[in-house]
């Protein structure tokens, strides 16, 4: 082989290695802008959502991002089907790292398909936010302690949505293969945590409110259920 070959064959392969480095680098970006997408949509909605009942707005926070993400990994990777059981450890006050107090965290997914029928990250990331904001429609202000005594499951997702102390918000995303198709699970977390339970149900009756009279009308994604 004469040295002008080897120096094309040697160029040849710098070129392939660099073009096979530009692929992965634009689908991690790609993938990290879809998420960042999913996040700002549901952070928005949540904000809209807790203004009803006038709660201050959540704010974005990158460790509670990177524990939610830690958390929809491992709903993929070890619950069956992807759904949130609230057995990922990665929450949990006095496992993490970066909170002294508990996160709350809720849960969902898209509906489960063909890749053309997916719900887009900016939909999961409203989609997942309302399914946890329409358990008001199960919530009576006037006498929630039964609610939270005999179906608390059916309440306390919108419960934390609106729960006036917690102040920060991260969102974690993944997809997961089943026999149906495709799916989506997404988890979204909040800290400080809401659902604090105690004898005299004072934390709910504190913050969680019943609508403002002056509040914006429902819009949206209530229109799709």
């Amino acid at each position: 082989m004469t040295p002008e070959k080897k120096v094309l064959f040697v160029k040849i392969g710098l070129g392939l290695i660099v073009a096979s480095m530009l692929v992965g680098y634009t689908y991690v970006w790609v993938q990290w802008v879809d998420l960042e997408a999913a996040r700002e949509s549901a952070l928005i909605l949540n904000n809209y959502y807790r203004a009803r009942h006038g709660s201050a707005p959540l704010t974005r926070n990158a460790d509670l991002d990177m524990i939610a993400q830690m958390c929809a990994l491992y709903y993929r990777d070890y619950v069956p089907g992807g759904s949130i059981d609230h057995s990922c450890p990665y929450w949990r006050s006095g496992y993490n790292f970066y909170f002294s107090e508990g996160i709350g965290e809720c849960g969902g997914g898209s509906p489960t398909g063909s890749p053309e029928h997916l719900w887009t990250n900016i939909e999961i990331g409203e989609g997942n936010t309302w399914m946890l904001y329409k358990e008001i429609y199960n919530y009576n202000f006037s006498n929630f302690k039964t609610d939270l005594e005999t179906h608390p499951r059916t309440v306390l997702h919108f419960t934390q949505v609106v729960w006036r102390e917690s102040k920060y918000f991260g969102l974690g995303m993944t997809t997961y293969r089943s026999k149906k198709g495709i799916g989506m699970v997404a988890t979204l977390f909040y800290y400080p945590s809401g659902n604090l339970i105690t004898d005299d149900w004072a934390h709910f009756l504190m913050n969680v409110r019943p609508v403002l009279k002056d509040a914006p009308a429902l819009e949206g994604w209530k229109k799709q259920y």
